[in-house]
């Protein structure tokens, strides 16, 4: 048994997509969660640039005596977790691989659309992980740097995002494809969305969702899960970027579960 709690990090809100998984399936487990929201988005950054925020994050989270990190986002883990979990002293699960083994289950056509940002499609980690899993696969990349903005900016409700992400998604009509891996833990939040934009044509795939399911397994073949407790679990949040911005528009999407938001300064 291990009560120290869980970190989750991404670029922004993304993230939260695999924290509303973690409260699914691991409801007593304590976690931090970190949005850095001062340098989003990811997906336009250098290699050299999102490997070093990252690395920051890991470095608080450790800090923090965290037990296990989740790279809770897609930019982060085709670009920085290959070179941060090389140093990194406790377990850290990014979302490629998970993402990656559900895509290829699901699929009955062996034909995958991967929707990302700019720099995970740029970095065809998820073509290198679905072709080394099953080499059978097809994989078809497409960036959509702008659903990111679209996400964090909380107004989905309005029916001009509807007809923007229409309008982004349409070259997608012509993909043979019968899943699609949603490459940014930004899109979940407006999969339904998604799904109106591609006339339901595919099968979902959230790769945070998945990442979680395999922290879960870790925990309880490692004898790391926390003990039983009458007391509720414990979620504290940071962000680099305005508190204000991560609480209003994250309880847009958890319910209310941020009930507070610290400020995590840069370092110079």
């Amino acid at each position: 048994m291990n009560n120290r709690p869980i970190g989750y990090f991404d670029s922004g809100i993304g993230g939260l997509t695999a924290l509303k998984e973690h409260f699914a399936l691991l409801p007593q487990e304590d976690t931090i969660y970190v949005a850095d929201e001062a340098h989003l988005p990811y997906g336009t950054k250098t290699q050299t640039e999102i490997t070093d925020y990252s690395q920051k994050i890991v470095d608080f989270l450790i800090s923090k005596d965290v037990k296990a990190i989740v790279c809770a986002c897609n930019t982060s883990s085709a670009i920085a977790l290959p070179v941060i979990e090389k140093t990194c002293p406790v377990p850290i699960f990014g979302v490629i691989e998970a993402g990656s083994q559900q895509a290829i289950k699901l699929t009955s056509t062996n034909q995958i659309v991967v929707l990302a940002t700019k720099a995970t499609v740029k970095s065809r980690k998820y073509d290198e992980t679905i072709q080394k899993i099953n080499p059978d696969c097809t994989v078809t990349d497409f960036a959509a740097q702008e659903l990111v903005q679209i996400v964090e900016a909380g107004d989905y409700q309005n029916p001009n995002v509807q007809a923007e992400i229409d309008r982004l998604l349409a070259p997608l009509e012509n993909i043979d494809a019968d899943t699609m891996v949603l490459g940014c833990t930004h899109f979940p939040i407006i999969e339904k969305l998604i799904n109106n934009a591609t006339n339901q044509r595919f099968q979902m795939v959230n790769s945070g969702q998945e990442a979680v399911k395999n922290l879960t397994e870790f925990l309880k073949t490692n004898d790391l899960a926390c003990e039983e407790s009458s007391t509720p679990a414990q979620h504290i949040f940071y962000t680099t970027g305005n508190p204000a911005v991560l609480q209003n528009v994250g309880n847009k999407f958890l319910g209310e579960k941020i009930q507070a938001v610290q400020h995590l300064a840069e370092e110079s």
